[in-house]
């Protein structure tokens, strides 16, 4: 039983390493309105389940907002919801192609007006 925890929080954090590596090399190049700090939390939350992927994605925007700017920190409710609604999603319906597309329809309205 520890055991499995114990590879949920290494997934996770290897979720938030991602998200972070990807927002500071996407950030670095200056590519308008393109967000790859989220594929970490998208994974976490596919793979574990809403809360995982809720936390992984909050936890990315507390640490961003500690290590590189503390207006990063607010917006870990976009990063929280977007672990909540794919990971519901995931949890409901196998994830196919067409699923990935709605999710993407939803959360493409939902996360910029909680941003």
């Amino acid at each position: 039983m520890r055991n499995n925890s114990t590879k949920k929080m290494v997934f996770a954090a290897v979720g938030i390493a991602i998200n972070i590596i990807l927002g500071i090399f996407v950030g670095g190049l200056k590519i308008p309105l393109l967000f790859m700090d989220t594929v970490g939390t998208v994974f976490t939350a596919v793979v574990l389940g809403p809360l995982w992927g809720a936390c992984t994605g909050a936890l990315t925007n507390v640490i961003l907002g500690v290590l590189k700017d503390p207006r990063e920190i607010p917006f870990l409710l976009v990063n929280l919801a977007i672990g909540l609604i794919v990971g519901f999603i995931a949890k409901k319906r196998k994830f196919d192609l067409k699923t990935a597309i709605v999710t993407g329809i939803i959360l493409s309205i939902v996360a910029p007006l909680i941003g």
